[in-house]
């Protein structure tokens, strides 16, 4: 399922890439029956800085939480858990889309390499801050406290930074 997905996704963005090339894009039977529902679903009237910029703040209100209450039962913690894993998976969609949309289409691949290299190289900077930050503690939930307050303060200025530098509008509309 994940593969036929993917290929499904590489057939998208080639016709996204003719499109802008100004050639009509090749499409199948049966994606014919699926286009109308798939240009529907680019965001024509706001670009992706609402997304991005909602994600990251649900993330930091979810970090915020976590910080709030490290000693809690884990039951109390699933939503703020639950609130940053979403606000970073919403981020991200809209930042890929953001990226992809801005690259052009010779360079669509090495747009998506650079995104994820960056993005991968963030990820693993901020675990290995958040595990020194822990591992230097006096306390479990002083460090966990802390680690949370940082990474809630950056999701912050991730989302002022998008406010600034993802373009309003989707550019053509």
């Amino acid at each position: 399922m994940g593969h036929a997905r993917r290929y499904r996704g590489q057939r998208v963005l080639r016709r996204a890439q003719r499109r802008r090339a100004g050639r009509r894009p090749v499409l199948s039977p049966a994606e014919h029956r699926r286009a109308p529902w798939e240009e529907q679903q680019t965001p024509r009237r706001t670009g992706h800085r609402p997304l991005v910029v909602s994600g990251m703040l649900l993330a930091a209100l979810g970090l915020a939480g976590w910080a709030a209450g490290p000693g809690s039962p884990y039951p109390l913690l699933v939503a703020p858990m639950m609130a940053a894993g979403f606000g970073t998976s919403f981020a991200l969609t809209g930042a890929t889309a953001t990226v992809m949309g801005a690259a052009p289409a010779g360079y669509s691949g090495t747009a998506s390499a650079l995104f994820n290299t960056t993005r991968q190289v963030g990820s693993a900077t901020g675990v290995a801050l958040g595990g020194t930050l822990l591992a230097t503690a006096t306390d479990y939930n002083a460090g966990v406290r802390t680690s949370m307050a940082i990474g809630a303060l950056a999701y912050l200025t991730a989302a002022i930074l998008a406010w600034l530098c993802v373009p309003a509008k989707p550019e053509g509309a």
